[in-house]
């Protein structure tokens, strides 16, 4: 006896398919939340270093070309006869600045993804990782334009627009990290924003503490002298 079973149908679940390079950037621009929520589970982290390593190679070569082709440079360097050794300089500070940066990146991302799992946090340590580095996807952007601002040094309004536009694109680097630690780890937008300003508030306390402290050590000091306590009076 032949019995026919209908077939059943199951859902089967498709993998998404990874973000592409240039959608992961047109994504940070332009969509952040939706493109921060598709790499919260499978983090792109080669793409991230990609990204992160051209936006250094950038800031060193635009830093270079900084000093290299701004006016002051030329006066300097021509008066004193020391052009090669301050562009030696020149570049020896940006490899170390590109060096140093890698190091900043890791350790910040450490700290974020420390506070963010004190603040009830329920994401991955390579999460923390892409967003920080992906978030510097706007001052990759606006870098070249607030050098083009900087050598037009001879008029005033250049650097008053390039400090509005690296104050602007700051701003929009901590909208994209509390966006970012909002959809990979799962915050609040208010814990988010504690997360990010936690360390700025901590360093700038420990500096007052440091400034109040060497205060109480040396004013006695100062005061004890006869020749500094009579100009204090």
């Amino acid at each position: 006896m032949n019995e026919n079973i209908p077939e059943m149908d199951f859902p089967i679940e498709e993998e998404k398919n990874p973000l592409g390079f240039l959608e992961l950037i047109y994504g940070i621009i332009f969509e952040p939340g939706k493109t921060f929520q598709q790499i919260a589970e499978r983090p792109p982290l080669n793409k991230v270093l990609i990204i992160f390593l051209l936006f250094q190679a950038l800031s060193m070569v635009l830093f270079i070309a900084g000093g290299v082709f701004s006016k002051g440079f030329s006066a300097f360097s021509g008066a004193a006869g020391m052009g090669g050794t301050i562009k030696a300089l020149l570049f020896i500070m940006a490899f170390a600045g590109f060096i140093l940066s890698f190091v900043k990146w890791l350790m910040s991302s450490a700290v974020i993804f420390f506070l963010s799992d004190l603040l009830g946090g329920r994401g991955k340590s390579s999460a923390v990782l892409a967003v920080t580095g992906l978030a510097f996807i706007p001052a990759m952007i606006i870098s070249p334009l607030q050098l083009w601002l900087i050598l037009m040094g001879s008029h005033w309004w250049s650097y008053v627009l390039a400090a509005l536009t690296m104050i602007g694109g700051w701003c929009w680097v901590i909208v994209l990290l509390i966006i970012g630690l909002r959809e990979t780890q799962h915050l609040s937008n208010g814990k988010s924003i504690a997360v990010i300003f936690m360390p700025v508030v901590l360093v700038i306390g420990l500096v007052v503490l440091l400034l109040i402290g060497l205060g109480s050590i040396l004013l006695p000091v100062m005061m004890s002298m006869p020749e500094l306590a009579g100009g204090v009076y």
